[in-house]
């Protein structure tokens, strides 16, 4: 090959590199070379799969937080709504204004349906939709049920807050229930909720009669009782529950 020649090629090689990166198989080198594996498509997958999981771990842990909370306290917390009832009697046939009984979290879903519960109390209410607060029974509601609801509306004498604004339990909590009387005037208040309780642990079935810090009777259904409260000698005193209300 003459002189001439080989500078001829050497300058197609300058302006045609491709051309002289062709092995004599025809094979070009850029594809016998193993590209490195694009990681981009993996990284992004599981970018939004750990932010998913964070977002359902927020969301539950604000929503047990949200159940703690009053109905007062859950118009102020974000994240947090109401959750409405509407308190009925179905020995009267008559039903109370609908109002806000507990809190969830804002981003729950709730089942689209009906829900007839009883509050630690042992107060019938109806619900929009199948959320009730912490420590509520469900139950299947009935003709009397529907009867009330289609009633008047209670009057004012019973229309009174039957859940205290104070006591809402944990998850893993039950409330305590019991009865304040007096024995003088033998009459008695309204059942109401003084404590909670884990909800795991059992209690004795007998009817317990207990002082509270300042001195005031009350009458449980069994023997758990609150912190700091102190049973006492039961006297030959009926089911209180069958007392006239206190005026």
């Amino acid at each position: 090959m003459s002189r001439t020649t080989v500078l001829a090629i050497s300058t197609l090689c300058l302006f045609a590199a491709s051309a002289c990166d062709t092995e004599p198989d025809g094979l070009d080198r850029s594809e016998a070379t193993n590209a490195a594996p694009d990681t981009t498509e993996n990284e992004n997958t599981n970018q939004t799969e750990n932010e998913a999981e964070n977002q359902t771990e927020n969301q539950t842990q604000n929503a047990e937080t949200c159940r703690l909370l009053s109905p007062g306290e859950c118009a102020a917390a974000a994240g947090c709504r109401a959750i409405s009832a509407t308190r009925y009697e179905a020995d009267s046939v008559c039903h109370h204004p609908a109002e806000q009984v507990g809190c969830m979290g804002a981003m729950q879903m709730c089942p689209s349906v009906l829900t007839y519960a009883k509050d630690p109390e042992g107060n019938t209410w109806r619900f929009q939709d199948g959320c009730i607060p912490v420590s509520w029974q469900s139950f299947q509601g009935g003709e009397a049920d529907e009867a009330a609801l289609g009633g008047s509306v209670c009057s004012a004498a019973s229309a009174a807050p039957a859940f205290p604004p104070r006591v809402f339990c944990g998850v893993m909590e039950r409330a305590i229930s019991a009865t304040r009387y007096e024995v003088g005037k033998r009459c008695r208040y309204p059942a109401k909720v003084v404590g909670c309780m884990d909800a795991r642990l059992f209690c004795t079935l007998a009817f317990v009669d207990v002082k509270d810090t300042e001195g005031n009777t009350w009458q449980f259904r069994d023997g758990c009782l609150p912190v700091s409260w102190n049973s006492f000698p039961r006297v030959a005193y009926q089911n209180i529950a069958q007392w006239p209300l206190c005026l």
